[in-house]
């Protein structure tokens, strides 16, 4: 969230500065403004990125990024990425920005530098890239996109709702799965692609959108109108089968601790304690998230020891559990595949080395660094660095590695997220007999 709110400010800071920027007028001092942007820039990826990087290598990339937006007849840079310390580095780019910049009309300084940094990103892994500021701007406006929570799917030409999200408008207005949309605002929805139709759904936080509901023969039956709202995608979704609890994370955001929290006095509501044998935790095709959500629901589970390390190029913090498992005691399987990455990496390794959890189905995707948004000066954009690498309690790195579970079991029809039908049969991801994984964990528990 800090990083969110320092975002924020720069956007508001970002009208004025432009402003200041035209006004200045001057060529030579929008240059040097430039100059002291790459500079901050290049500072950044010296002292934060998780890798030591060759301050050299780094303008050398600049460089060839320039290069790409002035044509092919660039300064001759010859045996600048070999230079290692800072100060010749910057007057190798001073040159080069020099002679860009002559040949570009008007102010030039923005766009020359913006290249430069995009350039030298290139030199980082495929997780730390430039953020131009239209992006950044944009990235910042879908948090005043609304909609109104349908999930939807095409079939057979129609436009069929197959899910309304618990507590969101459309669920509050009472759509349910199975209903047609025959048109948004009046106009048809015939010949629209799904994307097309979803794009329609959307649209001003508190604006309206009218949504004429059919048959599934597509006449029309009740039109109801619907005021937009921020939708937050359900990060957690659970139900029982007789003495298993089973809960699905899909990701993790702000509200994915608090969600399995009620998923397990849910649970502990239906299967009285003496009965229920143990949990299924599902985080196939789970891609992460926000790290410190991902921390605080390994917690929800353990009553102490070591929960994930993060290091950085010179730092380390360690994430510790706290007393307090609000699972009981009971037995745990966690099913992992090999699209479970990230802070569902971290959360199955932690579990299985404090030996919490067994691990069913296949190994990780092994996706395990933190990347942190350092916005620079306002119109500049942001850089998205990789900060650190995540290590299970026991020490061992999860990029590039994954988590290995404990027992192998091959799903030859995908998880339950990956067939989950597009009919309103059991569309809360329960597929029972037909996820061999999910099967293998409950039958697991039960013998447990």
């Amino acid at each position: 969230m800090s990083v969110e709110r320092r975002c924020s400010f720069v956007l508001i800071a970002s009208a004025l500065w432009a402003a200041s920027w035209a006004s200045a007028g001057a060529q030579p001092e929008a240059d040097a403004v430039s100059r002291r942007i790459f500079a901050q820039a290049l500072d950044r990826v010296l002292s934060d990125y998780v890798d030591r990087v060759d301050a050299g290598v780094l303008v050398a990339k600049a460089i060839d990024g320039m290069a790409s937006l002035s044509g092919p007849h660039g300064p001759d840079v010859a045996g600048s990425a070999s230079r290692p310390a800072t100060g010749p580095a910057l007057s190798d780019f001073d040159a080069a920005f020099d002679r860009f910049s002559r040949r570009e009309a008007g102010a030039a300084g923005l766009r020359l530098v913006q290249a430069a940094i995009g350039g030298m990103m290139t030199a980082l892994d495929g997780l730390s890239f430039y953020i131009p500021q239209q992006e950044l701007r944009d990235s910042s406006l879908q948090e005043q996109i609304g909609g109104v929570g349908l999930e939807l799917t095409l079939q057979s030409g129609l436009i069929k709702v197959v899910r309304s999200m618990e507590g969101a408008v459309a669920a509050r207005a009472g759509l349910v799965c199975g209903d047609v949309i025959i048109a948004i605002d009046g106009a048809p929805v015939a010949g629209l692609t799904l994307p097309e139709a979803v794009g329609r759904l959307r649209g001003r936080v508190h604006s309206a959108v009218t949504l004429s509901l059919g048959s599934q023969k597509g006449k029309w039956r009740a039109d109801i109108e619907l005021i937009r709202e921020v939708v937050r995608p359900t990060s957690v979704r659970f139900r029982t089968d007789d003495d298993i609890g089973y809960i699905r994370l899909s990701h993790f955001n702000e509200q994915t601790t608090e969600a399995v929290k009620a998923a397990i006095d849910a649970v502990h509501a239906q299967i009285a304690p003496a009965r229920l044998k143990g949990w299924a935790l599902d985080v196939r095709d789970n891609h992460g998230g926000l790290l410190d959500q991902a921390v605080s629901v390994a917690d929800l589970f353990l009553d102490g020891g070591k929960i994930v390390a993060a290091r950085g190029r010179s730092w380390e913090d360690t994430y510790a559990a706290t007393a307090g498992d609000l699972a009981q005691g009971k037995p745990i399987v966690v099913l992992v595949n090999g699209r479970t990455a990230s802070g569902a990496e971290m959360l199955a390794g932690a579990l299985q080395e404090n030996k919490r959890a067994t691990l069913v189905g296949m190994p990780s995707i092994g996706s395990g660094t933190v990347q942190t948004i350092f916005p620079l000066t306002p119109v500049a954009g942001a850089l998205r660095l990789t900060t650190s690498r995540l290590y299970t309690p026991a020490g061992r790195q999860i990029e590039g590695n994954g988590i290995t579970p404990d027992i192998v079991v091959e799903q030859t029809e995908g998880p339950a997220a990956d067939r989950v039908s597009r009919s309103c049969k059991d569309q809360d991801v329960w597929l029972g007999d037909g996820d061999k994984q999910l099967r293998y964990a409950i039958d697991f528990l039960r013998r447990t």
